[in-house]
């Protein structure tokens, strides 16, 4: 498997964090067990009581993987185990490349027809989220999940889901990227402990029980979400709430931080102009030059900012002439991440249909902060996801005994809210996502390019992996 030349740096530690949240109003209570083995007990069911008051009890803690600490300055044993452990997660195998079709697909999706504005999604946490989605359904409702994750089955689904977990997780003290995942319950429900043994072992999912409707209920979920986010939400997280006819939220976030590879000088800092979608902006550039790989593909050229002990930032600009939604519209992001996610298959770039040349590459690069509000149910009905709207149709019976919804329940609301930013030091974003289910229904050669991103381009924000954390737009700085 080959090794990306940017995870061999060292870190050196600001930021990015970035959060997805599922809610599905809707469906039943639940009550996870401790992480482990993902496998599921069997088949029974369990209901919630009365809560005691109008806050949530806390049903179940997941438990996540085990990090080493940072090692001390002169503790050299601990070092070498340290890099052991950074090694082992780089030449670690995921399942991620049957789900590059998924990343690629669903950014084209919720990134195109932006209309000079700007916007950001993160495949990771949603593919995170309908992950546990399709566990909570059955039928052809989980059966359109599955297709439009590129899972062959639910099985297989969650060997991608752990496996791209436990190689991006960290929390070491150098790098942070850690995920979590919940559910919030309504009382007196009935459902099925297989059903959330499961999502407790594959997804880590804690779970908690409570009155939905009541504004404590709703402090706790936010306050859950503000802490894993490290409270760089709080805006967007106030607006999170569980209706009373919510039956069960799901929650997925991720907070990851990490540090560019070669920061920026701020003394290399210059002014410059953005060409806007929407007019001329003078804006702050980033400038730094290096060698590395500089990428040719159908209308686009590419190149990346390695992030220390993790991934990178992936700048794709579009050729003059041609728009940010064409090259969506095209291959080159798909081909960008089938190489990145390969695994233990050799691939090169021209396997993949990408010109690539070693470069020394000299940045500028605005100083920006995105952010964007999107509304997904189109989206996801162009994924091939409907049968979960359709009152009826929706299937759910994989968790509970539809019988105790009168009306059955249907996916009624798919909202993301996202913001990245970043600066000489490094990245930040963050964002969440919701689905509201009611009831009823990356040698100098001697020549050197210019890469300036003076003008609308797309950025791919990725983890150790090679699995896209953010996605973005970027037409306008203001």
């Amino acid at each position: 498997m080959k090794t990306n030349l940017w995870k061999r740096n060292a870190l050196r530690g600001l930021a990015l964090i970035t959060a997805a949240a599922i809610v599905c109003l809707g469906l039943a209570g639940c009550q996870s067990g401790s992480a482990g083995d993902c496998t599921a007990s069997s088949q029974q069911t369990a209901s919630t009581g009365d809560s005691a008051s109008s806050g949530g009890q806390a049903l179940a803690e997941a438990v996540y993987p085990e990090e080493l600490a940072y090692p001390g300055e002169d503790d050299y044993d601990a070092w070498e185990e340290w890099y052991d452990q950074i090694r082992a997660k780089w030449d670690a195998e995921t399942d991620a490349a049957g789900l590059v079709d998924f990343f690629s697909d669903s950014s084209r999706v919720f990134l195109s027809g932006a209309e000079g504005e700007n916007l950001v999604y993160s495949p990771l946490n949603t593919c995170l989220a309908l992950g546990m989605l399709a566990e909570t359904t059955a039928g052809e409702s989980q059966t359109q999940i599955l297709d439009a994750l590129g899972a062959e089955d639910i099985t297989t689904l969650r060997a991608q889901v752990q496996s791209l977990w436990e190689q991006n997780y960290s929390d070491d003290g150098m790098v942070t990227s850690v995920f979590a995942n919940s559910l919030w319950l309504r009382d007196n429900l009935t459902y099925r402990q297989d059903t959330l043994d499961t999502l407790a072992a594959c997804y880590y999912a804690s779970s908690f029980s409570g009155m939905m409707g009541s504004s404590g209920y709703d402090r706790q979920l936010q306050d859950w979400v503000n802490q894993q986010t490290g409270n760089l939400l709080e805006e967007s997280v106030s607006g999170l709430s569980l209706k009373e006819d919510t039956v069960m939220a799901i929650l997925s976030t991720s907070l990851f931080r990490a540090t560019w590879t070669d920061s920026f000088s701020e003394q290399n800092n210059t002014q410059g102009t953005f060409h806007g979608s929407n007019g001329d902006e003078e804006v702050t550039f980033l400038n730094r030059s290096h060698s590395g790989t500089y990428l040719t593909g159908e209308g686009f050229t590419a190149a990346v900012l390695s992030l220390n002990y993790s991934g990178g930032m992936w700048l794709i600009l579009p050729d003059e002439g041609v728009s940010v939604d064409e090259v969506l519209a095209g291959d080159g992001l798909n081909q960008i991440l089938t190489y990145l996610n390969a695994g233990e298959e050799e691939l090169s770039w021209e396997d993949v249909g990408l010109s690539a040349e070693t470069r020394l590459i000299s940045f500028s690069v605005p100083k920006f902060d995105v952010s964007s509000e999107m509304d997904m149910l189109d989206g996801l009905v162009e994924l091939g996801i409907t049968d979960v709207m359709i009152p009826g149709a929706a299937d759910f019976s994989t968790l509970l005994d539809m019988s105790q919804l009168e009306d059955g329940a249907f996916l009624s609301t798919a909202v993301q809210a996202a913001r990245v930013s970043i600066d000489e030091e490094g990245v930040t974003g963050a964002a969440y996502v919701e689905l509201a289910t009611t009831e009823g229904a990356e040698d100098v050669p001697p020549e050197q390019v210019d890469f300036v991103l003076d003008r609308p381009f797309l950025f791919v924000v990725t983890g150790v992996s090679g699995a896209p954390l953010y996605v973005g737009v970027v037409n306008q700085m203001g």
